[in-house]
C-alpha cells in the first residue's frame, strides 16, 4: 500500500519513476500536468525509496522554477523545493503546528519571524521556524532568483502541489 501511495504522489507530479536496486534505475521522465504546458519540465528525482524520497536534492532545487514544487509528502513529513523571483517573498504566514526547516542553495534571503527579527542568510544556509512562529522569508537580491527547500512536519499542501508563480499559489489558497 505504501508503494502505491508513493506511484500515486510522483504521477501527480507526471514523474516515472523506477524502483529497486541503483542497477535497475530508469531515466527520469518529467511531464506537465494536463492543461498546464511548461517550456521547461521541473526536475525530476532520480529514484524514489519504496517508502521514502531519494534523489538529488541540491540539483532538484537548482533546476526548480517554480513558486513551489512538492517534491514528497509523508504522514509526518513534507518536501518542497521553491523558487523566488527577486524581491519576491512568501508572503507572512505562521503553522501552528507545524516546524519547517529551510536550506538556502542559491540566492540571498531575509528571513523575519514575529515583527522584529531580521536574519540575512544565504548558499548553504539553514533556518528552523518553529511551530506558532510568524515568519516570512523574501528574497533580498534585486536581480537573481533565490532557490531554496524547506520539510514540513507534518505536511502542509496537498500532495503532488506544483504553483507556478505566487499569484497561482495565492489563487489556491496557499501562501
Amino acid at each position: 500500500m505504501k508503494r502505491f501511495g508513493i506511484l500515486i504522489i510522483v504521477g501527480m507530479l507526471g514523474l516515472v519513476l523506477a524502483c529497486g536496486s541503483q542497477e535497475e534505475k530508469a531515466p527520469a521522465k518529467a511531464a506537465a500536468p494536463p492543461g498546464k504546458a511548461e517550456k521547461a519540465a521541473p526536475a525530476a528525482p532520480q529514484e524514489a525509496a519504496k517508502t521514502g524520497f531519494v534523489g538529488p536534492i541540491e540539483k532538484l532545487t537548482l533546476d526548480n522554477n517554480f513558486f513551489r514544487q512538492v517534491l514528497f509528502t509523508g504522514k509526518h513529513l513534507q518536501l518542497v523545493v521553491m523558487c523566488l523571483q527577486p524581491g519576491e517573498d512568501i508572503g507572512k504566514e505562521m503553522h501552528a503546528n507545524v516546524d519547517q526547516f529551510f536550506r538556502v542553495e542559491q540566492g540571498q534571503a531575509k528571513f523575519i519571524f514575529g515583527e522584529k527579527e531580521e536574519r540575512l542568510v544565504g548558499d548553504g544556509d539553514a533556518v528552523i521556524v518553529p511551530a506558532g512562529t510568524y515568519h516570512n522569508v523574501i528574497n533580498a537580491s534585486a536581480a537573481k532568483p533565490l532557490k531554496l527547500y524547506t520539510v514540513y512536519g507534518p505536511p502542509v499542501h496537498p500532495a503532488g502541489t506544483v504553483h507556478k508563480n505566487k499569484i497561482e499559489a495565492e489563487a489556491a489558497g496557499h501562501h
